[in-house]
């Protein structure tokens, strides 16, 4: 984490609390957890960002995968395109027999297969889907991570089952 940010959660936020866990998630700097809560941090170049999230105000946990659509409809498209210069492939080749006599047929193959080829590539980045990690506060917008962190969600859990008032003996 940078050393501004960690400045600046520390006068503004952590006086009396340490830095136990930190992680790095797409669409987020920084995560980072302390014995009471966590923070979200994002810093762009016009704007940075911190959001406070005590442990006690996390109502659920969701894991998933999510396969976006648009990626299969890319591929699709990429298909029918292949299809339609597979059925086209003798005036396409005509057409540019004229421009490049020697490169002609060469051109027409290489589109052919280079189209089928992204098709394939988008499909199975379609069939992997993109796991994703949401985490549900009481009174705010969810927050969404992109990326699988398993750690992070056991450390929630571990935090949450704790005794916010535990009893001293004696």
């Amino acid at each position: 984490m940078n050393d501004d940010i960690k400045n600046i959660l520390f006068k503004r936020f952590m006086k009396r609390e340490t830095i136990r866990h930190e992680w790095v998630c797409d669409g987020w700097d920084s995560i980072v957890s302390t014995q009471n809560r966590l923070f979200f941090i994002r810093e762009g170049i016009l704007e940075k960002s911190y959001i406070e999230v005590p442990y006690n105000q996390i109502t659920s946990l969701q894991y998933g995968k999510m396969r976006p659509l648009n990626t299969m409809i890319k591929a699709v498209i990429l298909w029918v395109a292949a299809l339609i210069v597979y059925f086209y492939r003798d005036p396409l080749t005509l057409s540019l027999y004229r421009l490049t006599p020697d490169y002609a047929a060469l051109i027409v193959q290489s589109a052919i297969g280079l189209l089928t080829l992204l098709g394939i590539i988008l499909a199975v980045i379609f069939a992997l889907g993109r796991t994703w990690f949401t985490i549900h506060i009481n009174g705010r917008s969810p927050i969404r991570l992109t990326k699988d962190l398993v750690e992070l969600w056991e450390y929630i859990r571990e935090e949450e089952s704790k005794d916010p008032f535990p009893v001293k003996p004696g």
